[in-house]
């Protein structure tokens, strides 16, 4: 540091803007820092990574995923909000103005009270956004994955190994293939009911736990924590139970609680406000908003074939074994 400009030891705030702007992969202090915990422990998250094992195959998941590399995991957000200037702000803000904007908006409100405070920030077609919609549904099928399945086992120095898989849905946002796609996961892994769950847990012990979601890069995506010598028999059984689910080899009864647990999360929705707004601004991309009647409706009436259709869409993006060799 130079004591001129930054004081006496190290300044954490000087610090994180210095790292953000130069990729810092080393850090050498001269003549001070012996004292100065607190500044070095930030150094070693922000240049590190402050992630756990878990955290860190994530995030090469996502990357082999998207064949993109991703920043690290920072848990110093706060550190990096104090370094934001207005002037930073003000430029961002220009800068949105000329993107697109959709604003939703759930209560007991006036149009056109909402209408007359969002004028001055100068966002255009707040009257009907039905066309730009649209144009965001062509737009989700540009999202670039991997072209070919890709396989890989990276050793750690760890005793605990963890698996990540995704599957590509090619689903886009037809209510019905959706609830399809949310009932397939509740079915595979989304509760101790599970496939997955009782094949991997309780028949066979290869693990204590596993569990299945749709990720954020709408991706099907498995995870587990398990010993490196289950590794072959676990992808295993994933792969016999994946196929099953493709041939209509479905149990219905799992079919059935998988549906009560759907229509008891859509009725749930509607009792939070900003998950009920997520999904309306989701369902609104694909098709008109249906009522909480038609999508109970549609809920119920899912059947194998459903679930073995949308089960066929899936194939597989990403195998990615954080292998420990303790």
């Amino acid at each position: 540091p130079d004591r001129l400009l930054h004081g006496h030891g190290l300044n954490s705030k000087e610090l994180i803007h210095f790292i953000s702007k130069e990729k810092v992969k080393l850090v050498i202090t001269v003549d001070c820092a012996t004292s100065n915990i607190s500044e070095v422990n930030l150094l070693k998250s922000q240049i590190c990574g402050n992630m756990n094992k878990r955290q860190y195959a994530y995030k090469k998941y996502r990357e082999l995923m998207f064949d993109k590399k991703l920043e690290d995991y920072d848990s110093n957000k706060e550190e990096l909000i104090n370094q934001i200037t207005f002037d930073e702000i003000v430029k961002y803000y220009h800068s949105l103005r000329k993107r697109r904007c959709e604003i939703l908006i759930i209560g007991d409100v006036s149009e056109e009270e909402i209408k007359n405070a969002y004028e001055g920030f100068n966002f255009t077609n707040i009257d009907n956004t039905n066309s730009l919609l649209i144009s965001r549904t062509t737009n989700v099928q540009n999202l670039v994955y991997v072209d070919q399945p890709k396989i890989v086992i990276e050793p750690s120095d760890t005793k605990q190994s963890q698996l990540c898989i995704g599957y590509r849905t090619n689903v886009l946002f037809n209510i019905k293939e959706r609830y399809a796609l949310t009932t397939l996961i509740n079915m595979l892994g989304g509760d101790t009911y599970s496939t997955l769950y009782k094949e991997i847990r309780e028949k066979r012990s290869l693990a204590y736990s596993i569990s299945v979601r749709e990720d954020t890069s709408k991706s099907v995506f498995i995870h587990t924590s398990i010993s490196s010598s289950n590794y072959e028999e676990v992808i295993k059984v994933i792969n016999e139970v994946m196929e099953n689910y493709k041939s209509g080899n479905i149990d219905p009864n799992l079919l059935e609680l998988a549906r009560i647990g759907l229509t008891s999360g859509t009725i749930t929705e509607y009792d939070r406000p900003s998950y009920y707004m997520e999904n309306l601004f989701t369902y609104s991309l694909g098709e008109t908003t249906l009522p909480l009647e038609e999508r109970i409706k549609i809920a119920n009436e899912l059947t194998i074939e459903d679930i073995r259709k949308v089960s066929e869409k899936l194939t597989l993006s990403v195998s990615y074994f954080l292998k420990g060799e303790l």
